[in-house]
């Protein structure tokens, strides 16, 4: 199989994308990809919520892409797409996906909005990384995990190429599953043919997302 066979493998088990449901707010997840921010717009527009929340500091991927936190650029973009200022809350601290989810929840509680159901967005190849570390870091909340509707093709980007999703993709997946065994999430169903594609990726080189300090589970039959 070629290397974009197995990304696809990958993507598709990590794109558990369901439909928006209506929610007290709109959660968009700092990232590179500045259409998460678009689309949380555009749920906006459509009447999904009525307050926008933007959550991210400036990562790894973004330091040198943005002249601000994830957040704030998020934000700005939502409001160039017709979101009001005024419906938009800004957390700007957090580094990751449990950081997201626990900040917001001190950003919401200090404003004492109760939320009950949240529609969340964020990258496509992300989306299960986030449901794994909700059911830890934020039980409570009905959540709906979404992403802007896209192929892996559509995906890649001038800033982050097929080679560079690869490795986000393989790293995630080293996440998903060693988090559950460090108390970040839950843990995942991960199929054989999930499984061969991570070990062969990681096999072809596609290892800079790695957790360094970690081993890497033992492969299994």
């Amino acid at each position: 199989m070629t290397d974009f066979d197995l990304a696809l493998i990958l993507w598709r088990y990590h794109n558990v994308r369901v439909d928006p449901k209506q929610s007290d707010i709109i959660l968009g997840l700092g990232s590179y990809d500045i259409r998460v921010a678009d689309h949380c717009a555009a749920l906006y527009l459509a009447g999904i919520a009525g307050r926008v929340v933007f959550t991210g500091a400036s990562g790894n991927w973004t330091q040198e892409l943005w002249d601000a936190p994830e957040a704030e650029v998020f934000s700005r973009r939502a409001v160039n797409q017709g979101v009001p200022q005024d419906a938009i809350l800004k957390e700007c601290e957090a580094t990751n996906i449990a950081e997201n989810l626990k900040l917001t929840q001190r950003l919401l509680a200090a404003r004492s909005l109760n939320i009950e159901a949240v529609t969340i967005v964020t990258k496509p190849n992300t989306l299960r990384r986030v449901s794994a570390c909700l059911a830890v870091q934020w039980p409570s909340v009905d959540a709906f995990l979404t992403a802007p509707p896209m192929t892996l093709e559509e995906q890649i980007t001038p800033q982050r190429s097929l080679p560079d999703l690869i490795n986000e993709m393989v790293g995630d997946f080293q996440r998903i599953l060693i988090y559950p065994t460090m108390g970040y999430a839950i843990p995942q169903k991960n199929p054989k043919e999930v499984r061969d594609a991570f070990y062969t990726l990681v096999e072809r080189g596609y290892v800079a997302h790695l957790m360094g300090d970690q081993p890497l589970p033992v492969r299994t039959k």
